[in-house]
């Protein structure tokens, strides 16, 4: 039995290792860690330790500005990454205190002399906030690599936000979106393929294994992407983090799911016509037991 499902074990196998593509963690920072070396902050800011109610560990990094002109205030720097021809991702977790305007976290990567910028404008917080995940990638092309990457938030007017659980990590070669554009593809190529095989070979009762164990594993990745996206919208997660996994997984339930069903009804009566005619074969032509 277990043989006539190998072909879908290939595309869960696939889908899978596409989807688990995360990438790799290329340094953690924590209120301690900033405790250790305080580079001098524009004015009107200040940054302190906070020990109460931290987002995760023993405690955060407060950061204060009571000025009214945009500011950038840099908490922590990494140098000479040495990686290229990917998305590199400064993650946190913030939450904010009198916010007036916004502020929202924020990379500066250098290079040759210059400083270019990346920002979670979409997951920017005003006013007073409970903690929430943040994220802002930025990309690299090939050959191109930042001698030295500044992360810290950005104000837009006077208030407090509180900086956690700092991340710095390397996706996939290539766009964040890219990646949700490779998983897109491939449900788009395998259900290009599925749907004309099922749609061809189930009322004639042929390759029933193949074709009802792709659709099913098919069905089955695309409610993992689906229930990722949830989670992820549910914790906060920028638009740019959930509306891949929502889209692709979404679009592969609805699909699949009603279909699956029909396609197994198709074989059952390709399987039934053929009794039949078995029967009224036999019927026809009677076996003479006696010879």
């Amino acid at each position: 039995m277990m043989h006539r499902f190998r072909y879908a074990y290939v595309v869960v196998a696939a889908l899978l290792a596409t989807m688990s593509a995360t990438g790799e963690e290329l340094a953690r920072f924590d209120a301690d860690t900033k405790a250790e070396s305080m580079p001098t902050v524009p004015e009107g800011v200040t940054v302190e330790v906070d020990p109460n109610a931290p987002a995760e560990g023993r405690a955060s990094l407060k950061v204060t500005y009571t000025g009214t002109e945009p500011v950038s205030v840099t908490l922590f720097e990494v140098d000479d990454l040495g990686v290229e021809d990917c998305t590199i991702f400064y993650q946190a977790r913030i939450r904010s205190k009198d916010i007036e305007g916004q502020a929202y976290i924020e990379m500066l990567c250098a290079f040759g002399g210059g400083e270019y910028f990346s920002r979670a404008l979409e997951q920017a917080v005003s006013g007073t906030t409970d903690w929430r995940a943040s994220h802002t990638p930025f990309f690299l092309k090939e050959g191109q690599s930042p001698e030295r990457v500044r992360l810290g938030v950005r104000f837009e007017g006077s208030g407090i936000v509180w900086v956690d659980a700092v991340r710095l990590s390397r996706g996939m070669p290539g766009a964040n979106g890219a990646r949700w554009g490779y998983v897109g593809a491939a449900m788009g190529i395998l259900a290009a393929i599925w749907g004309p095989l099922a749609g061809t070979w189930a009322p004639r009762g042929r390759g029933r294994g193949l074709v009802i164990g792709m659709g099913a594993a098919l069905l089955g990745c695309s409610l993992v992407l689906l229930a990722r996206g949830v989670m992820l919208l549910v914790s906060g997660a920028g638009y740019d983090a959930y509306h891949g996994w929502l889209m692709t997984g979404g679009i592969g339930t609805l699909v699949f799911g009603p279909l699956l069903p029909v396609v197994r009804k198709r074989y059952r009566e390709a399987e039934a016509r053929r009794m039949a005619a078995m029967d009224m074969a036999e019927a026809e032509h009677p076996v003479d037991e006696e010879r």
